[in-house]
């Protein structure tokens, strides 16, 4: 996951001596679809003096390496106050819509909230994609 991350930062336009000082936050593996084999859901935090960059992703096997389903990057970019805060993590997975493919749902823990996603899964194009989100 963190190699991964570091990659998709990287095309993002973080320098890369930055992505030295980033930190893997809590990861999960789990099968999200039948003979899909075991995806890796987590976060890649790199802070710098002015930004956060968060990354939650989920990558999947494809053939004999890995790639990244689903890359949703939060930027917060007063660090010295936490008013932007945001973070993304991985709740659990449930076939909501009875489609035989486990939807995903994360929880966002804000400065003065909560919400949650949930993503489904798109065959066609190969990636997840946000369907329902809410806040509290």
């Amino acid at each position: 996951m963190r190699q991964l991350a570091k990659e998709w930062l990287v095309e993002y336009g973080l320098d890369q001596r930055l992505l030295k000082q980033g930190v893997t936050g809590p990861v999960s593996s789990t099968e999200l679809r039948k003979g899909g084999g075991r995806a890796i859901i987590g976060r890649f935090d790199v802070k710098s003096k002015r930004s956060l960059h968060s990354l939650f992703a989920v990558a999947e096997q494809d053939g004999t390496r890995y790639r990244l389903t689903l890359a949703s990057l939060i930027v917060q970019n007063d660090v010295d106050s936490e008013k932007d805060k945001q973070e993304i993590e991985y709740l659990d997975q449930l076939d909501i819509n009875n489609d035989g493919i486990d939807e995903l749902i994360t929880m966002e823990t804000l400065y003065e909230s909560w919400g949650y996603t949930i993503w489904e899964f798109d065959a066609k194009e190969q990636f997840w994609r946000a369907v329902h989100h809410e806040r509290c």
